[in-house]
């Protein structure tokens, strides 16, 4: 009867150590794929794309603007352009692929009337080839 209970503690730890082993893989795959999804968003190419506003027109409820890249890497796929009055604010997308010291001309239809405001913000594609925008590179009051 001796040797039925050690072989019963023993059957006992080794379970015990296979559930560890099991919880620590699966926690461990969970993290793995937060840290790889969060990676897509840390792109250096938002911190380095450089974008200026110039020569903001008004023509009616367009907005017509040049807009200026600089220097700085990254792969500028598009542009978003928020367009914004005292209540209301729309965001228009834009596919052009500016490149380093290159500047193009939009006319951008918002829609809004009495337009306060535009603000640029820059599209560009991650490392893992999905699009990621970036945070407002410049603004204009009108």
């Amino acid at each position: 009867m001796k040797n039925k209970r050690g072989i019963s503690a023993l059957i006992t730890t080794l379970i015990m150590v296979l559930l560890v082993l099991v919880s620590i893989g699966i926690i461990w795959a969970i993290i793995q794929n937060i840290i790889t999804g969060g990676v897509e968003q840390i792109s250096l190419g938002k911190l380095l794309i450089d974008l200026k506003i110039e020569d903001p027109k008004l023509v009616g409820d367009n907005v017509s603007l040049r807009v200026n890249r600089g220097i700085g890497e990254g792969d500028l796929v598009g542009i978003k352009f928020v367009v914004s009055n005292d209540s209301d604010t729309k965001v228009v997308e834009e596919n052009s692929a500016i490149k380093e010291l290159e500047k193009q001309t939009f006319v951008i239809e918002s829609g809004i009337s009495s337009i306060k405001e535009v603000s640029i913000a820059p599209i560009i594609k991650a490392e893992a080839g999905k699009e990621v925008t970036g945070n407002i590179a410049d603004s204009f009051k009108f």
